[in-house]
């Protein structure tokens, strides 16, 4: 199972990645555990905004690369539910493929 998350980090910033353990990324993501990204160590994470669970490596990795080529506003409504998956992606991604985690999100302990 692999997971594709959106952090809301300091400064209203998004940072968006995959993984096949959320806990442990987040822990390197916030300085817990060696390896976090480079950006979040500038911009520490502050909320898990949205995660989204796959059963495949590369369907996770297309959402990544997908979602990180969208504009700042149209990352923001998709997060907020004010447009659908499908009005995000159109046909470049099955919506099927991905079920929303929202027992993840939410604010991030330090």
């Amino acid at each position: 199972m692999y997971f594709v998350y959106v952090l809301r980090c300091t400064g209203s910033s998004l940072y968006c990645g995959y993984t096949n353990d959320l806990d442990n990324r987040i822990k390197s993501h916030t300085g817990k555990t060696p390896n976090g990204a480079k950006y979040t160590r500038s911009h520490p994470p502050v909320k898990i905004e949205k995660v989204w669970q796959t059963d495949v490596k590369e369907d996770a990795l297309k959402l990544e690369y997908r979602f990180k080529r969208l504009e700042k506003a149209t990352k923001e409504a998709l997060i907020s539910g004010s447009i659908l998956f499908s009005d995000a992606f159109g046909d470049k991604l099955n919506g099927d493929l991905y079920s929303v985690r929202r027992d993840l999100e939410g604010d991030i302990k330090v």
